[in-house]
């Protein structure tokens, strides 16, 4: 309660990535209607609501204070007698075992929840039927987490396998290009109407690069190079975009980005394919597995497999 001893409504909204806009601004406009009825029922006052973004549940629980600071805000904030309003209860937590935690830490606190996925009901957990349903709740949170993972992985697999777009940007050497449709009926969904197919001119900047460095010249000094000619990737950003206050803070970011592209080359060259998927020469497989091998010597100590 606050000063005035009234209880306050509090509401919480998180989003996964920072690529769904809309998430939060919705959760906190539903959130918002319903703090207005429990606000004409009770007298309570309207707290807040607090956002965490580009927050996944599934990877960060609900109480680490450094990647999730506004929900932990919002507890520290909430006293007995409060309400807290979420859109679902995966917003809060999405393991079983951490929604039951989190929820039980609610409860010893005194703090009234509402779920407005749930058509707003407020949960009572001070019963065994509300604590039964609550682990529910939380069992199918957690299989439904499973299945979406599953679907995502066996999504991109297929894409990847059919030459389909699947990832937000397109492979080494490769350019976007959207799926040309001659006759017949158009695959629904935008994603499945982008193919990534090698391009020449994006071939040759990774030949160059392969060649300058394979030769000896620091990967920095090809950076700057490749900063000067302003060169684009396939996805039409460019290679190297560091400006000159990101290059002090990271002083090494561009020349990381490049040397993930030399040894992805060299990677495919030791199974035998070049870029375009071309076979490469019998001599020039035989140098790029020699390569890898001192590599993993030099990183791991001695040598064996990635993965290993």
């Amino acid at each position: 309660m606050n000063n005035n001893g009234h209880s306050q409504i509090w509401g919480y909204a998180r989003m996964s990535t920072y690529d769904q806009v809309a998430s939060p601004k919705r959760q906190q406009d539903m959130i918002l209607a319903r703090a207005e009825i429990i606000q004409a029922e009770t007298g309570a006052q309207w707290g807040g609501c607090r956002t965490d973004e580009g927050t996944s549940a599934t990877k960060i629980r609900w109480n680490d204070r450094k990647k999730r600071p506004e929900l932990n805000k919002l507890l520290d904030a909430m006293e007995p007698g409060d309400h807290l309003i979420l859109w679902r209860l995966d917003r809060l937590e999405r393991s079983m075992f951490g929604m039951v935690r989190a929820l039980e830490f609610l409860v010893d606190r005194g703090i009234q929840i509402h779920v407005l996925d749930l058509g707003g009901m407020q949960l009572d957990l001070t019963t065994a039927t509300g604590r039964m349903f609550v682990v529910m709740m939380g069992a199918l949170a957690d299989m439904w987490s499973e299945q979406h993972s599953a679907t995502v992985r066996a999504d991109f697999k297929w894409r990847k396998a059919n030459g389909l777009a699947y990832s937000p940007y397109p492979p080494p050497g490769h350019v976007r290009r959207k799926r040309k449709y001659t006759g017949g009926k158009r695959t629904q969904g935008r994603d499945h109407d982008l193919l990534d197919i090698w391009d020449e001119a994006q071939c040759e900047l990774i030949r160059e690069l392969f060649v300058r460095r394979a030769g000896g010249e620091p990967m920095q000094k090809i950076a700057d190079d490749f900063y000067a000619r302003k060169l684009k990737r396939g996805d039409g950003a460019p290679w190297v975009f560091l400006t000159k206050r990101k290059a002090l803070d990271h002083p090494t970011a561009a020349v990381t980005r490049l040397n993930s592209v030399y040894w992805w080359h060299m990677e495919r060259l030791s199974r035998g394919l070049d870029l375009q998927d071309l076979p490469c020469s019998e001599e020039v497989q035989k140098w790029a597995v020699s390569m890898l091998a001192n590599k993993r010597v030099q990183v791991y100590g001695r040598n064996r497999k990635r993965g290993g």
